[in-house]
């Protein structure tokens, strides 16, 4: 994969976590009950929803830019081939957990 369109994902990835997090698109429920949260949620539905599509594409565009620099870093070396596909696993390792700990 071409080194521009690695980096291009590796900057717009956090881009998109951070900007809908800054800018407020997903509701803040951190300090009310589980159904407030819940009312605040749907009073807002739209705006959570784009802003939760966005923060996924943001994530995914990371980890695939992650993957991919780590692919390309890739030498004749067993020694760094054998890391490099533990890290890959790593990686997909931590999307599950990251998915469950947003439902959280």
């Amino acid at each position: 994969m071409n080194s521009k369109v690695i980096g291009i994902m590796l900057i717009l990835g956090p881009i998109l976590i951070m900007g809908v997090w800054i800018s407020g698109m997903v509701p803040d429920t951190a300090t009310v009950s589980p159904s407030e949260s819940m009312t605040t949620i749907l009073a807002e539905k739209d705006q959570a929803q784009i802003g939760s599509i966005l923060q996924v594409f943001g994530v995914i565009s990371m980890f695939m830019g992650l993957y991919f620099l780590a692919k390309s870093l890739k030498s004749d070396n067993a020694v760094s081939n054998q890391l490099l596909e533990i890290g890959g696993l790593l990686l997909l390792l931590v999307v599950p957990i990251w998915v469950a700990f947003m439902g959280s």
